[in-house]
């Protein structure tokens, strides 16, 4: 009977369907519409479209792709399954490059800035 149950109630439950991420970060740099390092101002639970995400408020310090104002905003899943990265900091400075607004795991970066990844080094030389 368990079974039935979940079956017939189990249909609001996501997981994330890509599990790693195949594409290498310069692939993810020529396919992305936002790429800039910024400091998280705050994060906050929201909800948009029925389910829960974190509303990040990001201060751009350098912008390579994108919008240049003062603040952007990303969306990104709760972590723990649902595609999202987990566990941003307010305070600290990443990197993010992605298709647009809404960061998954699945072919976005959304990295502290203390990587020390070589391309993200050559990103920095270029502004």
């Amino acid at each position: 009977m368990v079974v039935i149950l979940f079956c017939l109630y189990g249909s609001g439950v996501f997981a994330c369907k890509c599990a790693v991420n195949l594409r290498s970060v310069t692939e993810r740099f020529l396919q992305a519409n936002i790429v800039f390092t910024g400091k998280i101002q705050n994060v906050e639970i929201v909800q948009k479209n029925g389910h829960p995400l974190l509303k990040i408020k990001i201060r751009p310090i350098r912008v390579w792709k994108g919008s240049k104002s003062t603040e952007l905003v990303v969306y990104t899943g709760m972590g723990g399954g649902d595609c999202g990265f987990d566990k941003p900091i307010v305070g600290k400075e990443y990197y993010v490059i992605a298709e647009d607004e809404n960061l998954s795991i699945c072919g976005d970066t959304f990295a502290p800035a203390t990587e020390t990844d070589g391309f993200f080094r050559s990103l920095r030389e270029i502004n």
